[in-house]
């Protein structure tokens, strides 16, 4: 197979064990970011979403 061996099995045995966390902390992040993908994803998806419905259930 491969010449090299470029991850032991030992460390593929830690990705398990692995768990990814982090704090956003930034304050761009947290005063404008945050809330304009929240609006997003609350407000303008459900628009879409409900205004695409709506053109898509009427038979002409």
């Amino acid at each position: 197979m491969a010449l090299y061996e470029y991850v032991t099995q030992e460390q593929l045995a830690g990705f398990d064990k692995y768990k990814y966390s982090a704090v956003d902390s930034n304050p761009l992040s947290v005063y404008v970011m945050h809330p304009f993908w929240n609006f997003v994803v609350k407000d303008m998806i459900m628009c879409l979403v409900g205004s695409g419905l709506l053109q898509g259930s009427s038979t002409s």
